[in-house]
């Protein structure tokens, strides 16, 4: 979180510190533990962003260090909190590059394509080649379609994406328990019902767990956690 310092994962962090907080029968000590978590994962943090003090730059996949660097001098000054936004930008654009970091524009050239073929889609990981040509022919970083259920829809066509609305639909309740996770006993299913939530809500600005990667692993083993069988075994 603090590493990438990710909008959403931020957003997250606080979401579920929050909740836990109130899920403490003692408020005060459930506040000193979640400070203390807090006060030791900024630190850990701040002792990896300060080791670039030694490292100056990457060179053919290498690290060089500088025999001497004047840390005072501005240009040489680390800096430990990312800022979101783009300079290039003003209004609404700005507002939007801020908040979305730009998935709105790669949404609405998504649509472009998935009005051409919404039917059938394009095939699995499309969205990289497709959406991405002008990127591609400049050797460029591709950026994905960055919301599973477009994903689902420009890759699988329409009925991929009434698949994947009706799965999130089916697991509703245990989505919903998050808010009122604090009545679970159950330690276990208490950490199933958040990973739930927290990779619902990726899913809107993120493919997810339609790449089979750890989101789709996480939300298997989550669900596996939730069930009444596996809880009175």
């Amino acid at each position: 979180i603090f590493l990438y310092q990710s909008k959403f994962a931020v957003i997250i962090y606080f979401l579920i510190n929050i909740v836990f907080f109130f899920n403490f029968k003692n408020k005060f000590s459930g506040a000193k533990v979640i400070l203390i978590l807090f006060v030791t994962q900024f630190l850990i943090f701040l002792s990896f962003s300060n080791a670039r003090i030694i490292i100056n730059k990457i060179d053919v996949g290498f690290f060089s260090i500088n025999e001497k660097e004047d840390l005072y001098e501005k240009e040489n000054r680390i800096k430990h909190i990312r800022k979101f936004g783009n300079i290039g930008l003003e209004g609404l654009e700005y507002a939007e590059h801020a908040v979305f970091s730009g998935r709105i524009v790669l949404w609405k050239k998504s649509l472009e394509y998935i009005k051409k073929r919404s039917f059938l889609g394009y095939g699995s990981m499309s969205d990289r080649s497709i959406i991405n040509q002008s990127r591609l022919s400049e050797n460029k970083l591709v950026n994905p379609i960055s919301n599973a259920f477009m994903y689902s829809l420009f890759s699988g066509g329409i009925f991929s994406l009434i698949l994947f609305i009706y799965f999130w639909l089916s697991i509703r309740e245990k989505i919903l328990n998050f808010f009122t996770v604090y009545k679970i006993p159950n330690i276990e299913e208490k950490i199933g019902i958040v990973l739930i939530f927290v990779i619902g809500l990726r899913c809107v600005i993120e493919n997810s767990i339609m790449l089979f990667g750890v989101d789709y692993i996480l939300l298997l083993n989550s669900l596996y956690l939730t069930e009444n069988e596996w809880k009175y075994q």
